[in-house]
């Protein structure tokens, strides 16, 4: 994806906030994302490809540094990876589950990924978001499917504390907006 047509282009305004500031909002431009749809022993060859197993437990991620496999039902797992990256993971995969059933795309136009990060990152999300976001039951190796201000959304916690948010770009503008709102009383910096 090229810089002049990320979607948030036109609501995105660098700058900090006046005082303290809790909450840091990154719009992360360049993030592969592959969709990975296989069943059975393809889960194992599909590991094999990656270099590590896929989650199979609910709701966990798995990686290696380069890729994160987010589990997203029996069959299916969502797999980051850096911008640029796709076309290589779907040959790896392809190649690897010749003879299985399965399905690799390359979803990166469809999603957007805002990191909200900082102290603070967790009362804001908490806002409009109904899930148990404490670290003891939501914590990195964790991912969920929900809704964080009636859009739906992917929830990644990360190292440091904060999450990665993966949103279909159609309500990215709008989400940035309102973590924009709900950030505002933490003192909310845009990072780029």
């Amino acid at each position: 994806m090229t810089a002049e047509c990320a979607p948030l282009d036109n609501v995105i305004r660098p700058g900090a906030p006046d005082g303290p500031s809790g909450v840091a909002l990154t719009d992360l431009r360049f993030v592969g994302q592959v969709d990975l749809r296989v069943r059975g022993d393809g889960i194992a060859a599909a590991g094999r490809a990656l270099g590590y197993a896929l989650p199979v437990e609910a709701n966990t991620t798995g990686g290696d540094g380069a890729t994160l496999a987010c589990w997203l039902g029996p069959d299916e797992w969502l797999i980051v990876t850096e911008d640029g990256g796709q076309a290589e993971l779907i040959q790896r995969l392809s190649e690897a589950l010749a003879g299985h059933a399965h399905a690799a795309t390359d979803v990166t136009d469809a999603r957007a990924v805002l990191r909200l990060a900082g102290a603070c990152a967790r009362p804001v999300l908490a806002k409009g978001c109904p899930l148990d976001l404490h670290p003891r039951s939501f914590g990195v190796g964790r991912v969920a499917q929900s809704l964080v201000a009636r859009a739906q959304a992917m929830i990644l916690p990360i190292e440091g504390g904060g999450y990665d948010l993966v949103v279909a770009r159609s309500f990215a503008g709008y989400l940035w907006a309102w973590l924009l709102d709900a950030g505002a009383e933490y003192g909310i910096r845009i990072e780029s």
